[in-house]
């Protein structure tokens, strides 16, 4: 399939590419997850009776969305405030917003600065709401990230150390082959690190967001993979509780992907006043 025309969204030196697709009359933003594109959503189109109108974004450092550069680093106030102008320009009061993985954070953090904007979450196996250890050590201190940044270009040392905390049993199976599958060619280690630094001060506030949904409720839809080893069920489901939703939270017969048919028919299932 080839993809839709992109349109852009610009604020200070931010640039973020999105497709569109559906005709519904309600609005939803769209976030993919690590490696992936806007396209990925495209699958939703037509959901719950084509109740959606889909604006679809590329994050940063993928498709044709820019960065800010090292002197103007990202942070969840100019994310947000990136994302209030534009609606404002647009003319729409309230939206829906969609997480997958990476795009999850994204979603959390923009409704923890403009919860008075978002109608409804649908989380994807969403990162966020507790922090990778990994992510930690490479975006949040110096060590960690001089350390990758050289493993970039001379990676034999890091993957040895991944295969054996595997052998020591320090680190499960599936994380492994997670970790190997991101860490193999360059482009992909060069990756990880582009995102995580840029991503580094956008990092959802989860406390003051499950106060905020708890004062002023809206529905919470989280979707969690049965054998997805790398954002775990058990996150969902404590983050459901905490705000009050746990039969909002669906675990589905699959792993990490769930942009996907029996992901489609699961939303499909669940009423709009729901």
């Amino acid at each position: 399939m080839t993809p839709a025309q992109s349109n852009f969204l610009t604020f200070d030196q931010l640039t973020l590419e999105y497709v569109e697709f559906g005709t519904g009359s309600e609005i939803a933003l769209a976030f993919h997850g690590f490696g992936r594109h806007a396209e990925d959503f495209r699958i939703f189109q037509g959901i719950q009776n084509d109740r959606f109108k889909f604006f679809s974004f590329n994050l940063f450092h993928h498709g044709k969305s820019t960065a800010p550069t090292e002197d103007q680093p990202l942070n969840k106030q100019k994310w947000a405030e990136a994302f209030e102008v534009w609606l404002e320009e647009q003319g729409w009061q309230k939206v829906h917003l969609f997480g997958y993985s990476l795009g999850g954070k994204a979603v959390l953090s923009l409704y923890e600065i403009l919860p008075h904007k978002v109608a409804g979450l649908w989380l994807f196996a969403p990162d966020g709401i507790k922090k990778n250890f990994w992510y930690q050590l490479v975006a949040e201190t110096q060590y960690g990230g001089d350390l990758y940044k050289f493993a970039i270009d001379h990676p034999e040392f890091m993957l040895s150390m991944i295969r054996y905390l595997y052998k020591v049993g320090l680190i499960k199976k599936s994380t492994r082959k997670f970790i190997l599958n991101n860490l193999v060619e360059r482009d992909k280690r060069q990756l990880v690190y582009d995102v995580w630094h840029t991503f580094k001060k956008v990092n959802p506030n989860i406390p003051r967001i499950v106060t905020s949904l708890n004062k002023n409720p809206i529905p919470v839809h989280q979707f969690f993979g049965k054998y997805d080893r790398i954002i775990k069920p058990e996150l969902g489901l404590w983050f459901g509780e905490k705000i009050g939703q746990p039969e909002h939270v669906y675990i589905l017969d699959q792993g990490h992907a769930l942009l996907t048919h029996a992901t489609l028919e699961c939303i499909d299932s669940i009423t709009k006043k729901a």
